[in-house]
């Protein structure tokens, strides 16, 4: 059985209001609607950045594959440090990596509807 993903509606998306006192829309380039919120112009700002800014934001961040590698990497120098008899507490730029790699994942799992 396969499952198809649903796409959202592609970007850039704008804010536009009717009026002064009617609600905040969420439209696409063609002038249709995505959303209407009942709320304020910095919510309806804020959602328009975040969602035109979405995609660029992953291409920014490394790929999941780099990711593993360098994982792979921070665990076999734990090893040979271990075997030999070297310290085993990481130094600042191990656990400088490791953070950015646990952050990094999370990020990419959050931003693609995926498990970190």
């Amino acid at each position: 059985m396969t499952t198809q993903q649903a796409q959202h509606t592609p970007g850039p998306w704008h804010k536009n209001r009717y009026g002064q006192h009617a609600d905040w829309h969420i439209r696409r380039s063609d002038g249709g609607d995505v959303a209407q919120i009942l709320t304020n112009e910095i919510d309806a700002a804020f959602i328009v950045r975040a969602c035109n800014s979405h995609d660029d934001l992953l291409a920014a961040l490394p790929d999941p594959v780099r990711l593993e590698m360098l994982a792979d990497w921070l665990d076999r120098l734990d090893t040979a440090l271990a075997e030999d008899g070297l310290p085993k507490e990481p130094d600042d730029i191990q656990r400088d990596l490791r953070r950015w790699a646990v952050q990094a994942r999370a990020a990419i799992a959050k931003a693609t509807g995926g498990q970190p």
